[in-house]
């Protein structure tokens, strides 16, 4: 999606988008007029400067109302806690050391 974003091509409908918001017509999947549009078309219409330059927070804070688990949506001070740790490219992952 940022590839084709940032080389201003086409994004094909992304299945991960169509579940996650519950399809075209879905209350985020809407257009500025209130017109059904396929919910990869909602992320970029609402979302796609956020993916040219990696914005992870600021694309999750801003769709964590329209998520499942009611009010708020994800757990917003997780998305966050990675955003901030996972942010300056250091690591904790020790798999194989002994």
């Amino acid at each position: 999606m940022a590839n084709a974003l940032r080389n201003d091509q086409p994004v094909p409908t992304q299945p991960f988008y169509e579940t996650l918001f519950g399809g075209k017509g879905s209350a985020y999947c809407r257009d500025k007029t209130g017109v059904p549009i396929t919910c990869t078309a909602a992320v970029v219409n609402k979302e796609g400067g956020n993916f040219p330059e990696a914005n992870v927070y600021d694309f999750w804070a801003d769709i964590s109302s329209f998520l499942p688990g009611g009010a708020g949506g994800a757990d917003t001070n997780q998305v966050q806690d990675n955003y901030w740790i996972g942010s300056d490219g250091h690591s904790n992952y020790n798999a194989g050391a002994s």
